[in-house]
């Protein structure tokens, strides 16, 4: 994504959001999600993807994002993306 594509404003509000809604739940990385990750990146940008995709596919929750690769990849390893 470009960021001249983005509205920092509303991005701002809208993770804001996310984050003090109720339903929202933070978790932490695990060794396993680590080592998912390093088996599937081809290069160091991929790797936060991967631990990304890796928590989304652990806790079976549907992943939020606006990133289209993202949500390509979660799709491709069966993660329930939007």
């Amino acid at each position: 994504m470009k960021d001249e594509d983005i509205n920092l404003s509303v991005t701002k509000d809208k993770v804001i959001g996310y984050l003090t809604n109720e339903k929202t739940e933070i978790v932490p990385d695990t060794a396993d999600g680590s080592l998912f990750s390093l088996d599937r990146i081809k290069s160091y940008s991929d790797y936060n993807d991967y631990i990304i995709l890796a928590a989304a596919k652990r806790l079976d929750k549907l992943l939020l994002t606006f990133d289209r690769r993202l949500r390509a990849a979660a799709l491709r390893l069966g993660i329930k993306a939007t």
